[in-house]
């Protein structure tokens, strides 16, 4: 992955300019959102800086829950027992495909 925060930020833009979802969503959903009486310009920014706005809020809150759900996992005691969890799954399904 980039070493850079430019190339982290550079990454994560092409990833969610070329995601289909969010495309589609700006050239469908946006124009209802357009008044041609008005200025297209302003309209425009007003919606991309809203856009831009709740994307990096929700991004914030995606990364602080990771980052705790990441270190919580490292630290505690919770780290073996999801690892004894997800490894009891894949003994199971071993088990399942061999007996089937």
């Amino acid at each position: 992955g980039p070493a850079s925060r430019l190339g982290m930020i550079r990454y994560g833009f092409l990833a969610n300019a070329s995601n289909p979802k969010a495309l589609l969503a700006l050239f469908v959903i946006t124009p209802n959102f357009i008044d041609p009486a008005h200025s297209l310009p302003a309209q425009y920014t007003i919606i991309g800086v809203t856009m831009v706005a709740i994307d990096l809020a929700v991004m914030a809150v995606y990364t602080a829950i990771g980052s705790h759900l990441l270190r919580s996992l490292q630290e505690g005691p919770w780290g073996r027992r999801v690892d004894a969890f997800f490894g009891s799954l894949f003994l199971v399904a071993a088990a399942l495909v061999a007996f089937t």
